[in-house]
């Protein structure tokens, strides 16, 4: 079992061929039927791609025909990813305790894990929404918000957000990435 902020082995989904299913399918072990969030392919371990699967309501060549919508799916992640950032910054030293709760330990706690792990920012790397020092970038944000968690615990709390440098440097670091977006 993976702890608080490790990411799990990914597996690529037969369809889209983007890694998003946490296992893959082993009828053996009763393994599998993971539904990818990017194309909405549920493995059922059909390698037939032209075989219709009434699981999936079409075959995989029928889901392959809409990816075409494919970039549309990922630039609706990287638009969730922008407002995830939008939750961390120096703009939080001023806020109120009410909305450091909000913005760090509900919003940006979820979100970060979700949308600033390397399989995703590699997605948006892929498909032109963001370059390597974005993608170093955020994947360093992730990595410090995950150190606070698993081995900092005791600034997991909004006077540390306040005043500990670890924290500082995330909203810095989150700021920063903010920037370079918008260039």
């Amino acid at each position: 079992m993976k702890g608080i902020c490790e990411v799990e082995d990914l597996y690529k989904c037969p369809c889209c061929g983007h890694k998003t299913l946490t296992e893959i399918y082993n009828l053996d072990e009763g393994t599998g039927y993971d539904i990818c969030p990017l194309c909405g392919w549920e493995d059922d371990g059909t390698t037939d791609i032209y075989q219709y699967r009434s699981i999936n309501r079409g075959s995989i060549a029928d889901y392959r025909k809409r990816l075409v919508k494919m970039s549309d799916i990922v630039e609706k992640k990287y638009d969730e990813w922008k407002e995830t950032l939008d939750h961390c910054g120096l703009f939080l030293l001023t806020g109120s305790d009410d909305e450091i709760e909000y913005h760090i330990f509900e919003e940006f706690d979820i979100c970060v894990r979700v949308y600033c792990n390397d399989d995703m920012l590699e997605l948006f790397l892929d498909n032109g929404f963001i370059d390597e020092k974005m993608k170093k970038d955020s994947s360093e944000l992730f990595k410090l918000f995950c150190e606070i968690q698993t081995q900092y615990s005791q600034l997991w709390n909004i006077e540390a957000v306040r005043t500990h440098p670890r924290w500082k440097r995330i909203m810095e670091l989150a700021d920063f990435i903010k920037t370079q977006i918008y260039v």
